[in-house]
C-alpha cells in the first residue's frame, strides 16, 4: 500500500502548479511521475493531476479577481492589536471573506478594548482596497504571502474605528476567549518568563522582545518561536510522560488527544507546520487504533493532499516547504541516532532558508544542531513548570537572564 499515495499527491501538486502558472516545477514533477508511475496507477494519478489542475485554475482566477468583503466584519478578540490610539486587525466579513484593517480609536474605545475577551463587530460603511504587490526587486511581497497563507486580498481603511462586542457564537470564538485569558495570565509573570512563554506556547511576540528576536534571526533559529510540529512533539511527549507517572492508560491519553489536538488549531496561530503536525498525529492515532495498515508515507501523503486542496499555494511558502520537506525526510530516512538525524534535517533545510531569506550563516547549522534539543528538553519543560506553579524560586530560575 505504501508509495501509491505519494504519487497521487505529486500528481495533485503538479496539476495545481500548472493551474497557477508554475510550469518549471510542474514539468519536473510530471517527468518524475512518468518514470515512477506503474500501469495500474496511471488512471488514479491522471485523475489526481486533473483535480489539481482544476483547483489551481480556480485559485488563479480567485487571485486575479478575489471576492470582495461585504457586510459587517467580525474580529476575534486576539486578532486586534492596539498601539497608541491606533488599531489593526484581521477579521471575516459577513459573506465569509477574510479582510484586514487599520484605523484610529479614541481613548474610551481603546480602554474598553484592552479588557475585552469577546468577538468584536465593526459596523458601518467601509472603504476597502486591494493589497498592493511588491514593486521593487527582492522586496517582500506581503500581498502574495497573505494570499498564499490566508486567502487575504483586501484591506479596510477607516480613519476612526468603533467596535461592538458580542457573545461568542461558535467554538472558535469561545476558544479565542480562552486565549485572551491565557494572555492575561502570562502578563502576571516575570518579563523573561512571559516573553518566552508567549512566543513558544502561543506564537505571540511582544515589542519588548525585539532585541532577542533579532539575535535569533541572525543565528537562523527564529523558527523555534513559530509554533509548529516541534512544539507539538514536545507537548505530546510531556503529556505521555506525565500520564505514565500517573499510570493513566495510553488508550485514554490517545482519546484525549483526538479532542485536544483540534483545539490547538483554534488556540494557536494556524501555520502550515502546526496544521500538518496536528493532522498527521490524528491520522496516526486513527490508523493505529483501527489497524488500517497505512504506512507513515501514506499518512504524510493524505495530509499533504488535503492541505494542498485547502491551500493550493502552501508549498510556495517557506513554512510549507520546510514542514513538508523535513517531515518527508523523517518518514523516508532509516532509523539513526538523534544527532545524526538532526544534522541531515538542518542541512536539508538550509537551501530553503537561503532561497527565501537571501542569506546563509554557516553557524546556523551548528546553532540549530545544538540549541534545538535544548529548547525541546530544557527550555520548554522549564517554562511549563514555571507556568503551572510560578512560585518565586521557579520564576527566579527562569528569569535569570533578566539581570544579565
Amino acid at each position: 500500500m505504501s508509495g501509491r499515495f505519494i504519487l497521487m499527491a505529486a500528481g495533485l501538486l503538479a496539476g495545481i502548479l500548472i493551474g497557477i502558472g508554475g510550469w518549471l516545477p510542474a514539468c519536473l514533477l510530471l517527468l518524475w511521475l512518468l518514470v515512477k508511475t506503474t500501469r495500474n496507477l496511471v488512471i488514479v494519478v491522471s485523475l489526481a493531476i486533473l483535480v489539481g489542475l482544476g483547483r489551481g485554475l480556480i485559485d488563479a482566477q480567485q487571485w486575479r479577481q478575489p471576492p470582495v468583503p461585504q457586510g459587517s466584519i467580525v474580529i476575534p478578540a486576539t486578532a486586534l492589536k492596539l498601539k497608541e490610539g491606533y488599531a489593526s486587525f484581521t477579521g471575516r466579513a459577513a459573506n465569509g471573506v477574510i479582510v484586514s484593517g487599520r484605523g484610529s480609536v479614541n481613548q474610551a474605545v481603546a480602554a474598553r478594548l484592552k479588557s475585552n475577551n469577546q468577538p468584536l463587530v465593526l459596523q458601518g460603511q467601509h472603504q476597502i482596497k486591494r493589497l498592493a504587490p511588491a514593486r521593487n526587486q527582492f522586496e517582500f511581497d506581503y500581498a502574495t504571502y497573505v494570499w498564499q497563507t490566508q486567502q487575504l486580498a483586501y484591506e479596510l481603511v477607516k480613519p476612526q474605528l468603533n467596535f461592538e462586542s458580542r457573545s461568542p457564537q461558535n467554538i472558535a470564538e469561545l476558544v479565542d476567549g480562552w486565549r485572551v485569558h491565557l494572555f492575561d495570565y502570562f502578563e502576571q509573570l516575570p518579563t523573561k518568563v512571559r516573553q518566552y512563554a508567549k512566543g513558544l506556547f502561543l506564537g505571540q511576540l511582544d515589542e519588548d522582545f525585539l532585541t532577542q528576536r533579532q539575535a535569533f534571526v541572525d543565528l537562523g533559529i527564529f523558527h523555534v518561536f513559530s509554533v509548529s510540529g516541534m512544539h507539538l512533539f514536545a507537548i505530546t511527549a510531556g503529556l505521555y510522560w506525565f500520564a505514565a507517572r500517573l499510570r493513566v492508560p495510553q488508550g485514554l491519553v490517545d482519546l484525549s488527544r483526538i479532542v485536544l489536538l483540534p483545539l490547538l488549531l483554534l488556540l494557536l496561530p494556524l501555520g502550515a507546520g502546526l496544521w500538518r503536525a496536528v493532522w498527521m498525529r490524528l491520522a496516526g492515532i486513527v490508523n493505529d487504533h483501527l489497524q488500517l495498515g497505512f504506512s507513515g508515507l501514506d499518512l504524510f501523503s493524505f495530509v499533504l493532499m488535503v492541505n494542498l486542496f485547502w491551500q493550493p499555494r502552501v508549498l510556495l511558502t517557506m513554512g510549507g516547504q520546510l514542514t513538508y520537506l523535513l517531515t518527508g525526510l523523517l518518514v523516508a530516512l532509516p532509523a539513526m541516532r538523534s544527532w545524526q538525524l538532526n544534522w541531515r534535517l538542518v542541512l536539508a533545510s538550509m537551501p530553503v532558508i537561503a532561497w527565501h531569506t537571501f542569506s546563509f550563516n554557516i553557524l546556523t547549522v551548528l546553532f540549530n544542531w545544538l540549541l534545538m534539543p535544548i529548547f525541546e528538553l530544557g527550555v520548554m519543560p522549564g517554562l511549563a513548570i514555571a507556568l503551572l506553579c510560578h512560585t518565586p524560586p521557579l520564576t527566579m530560575v527562569c528569569n535569570c537572564w533578566k539581570m544579565a
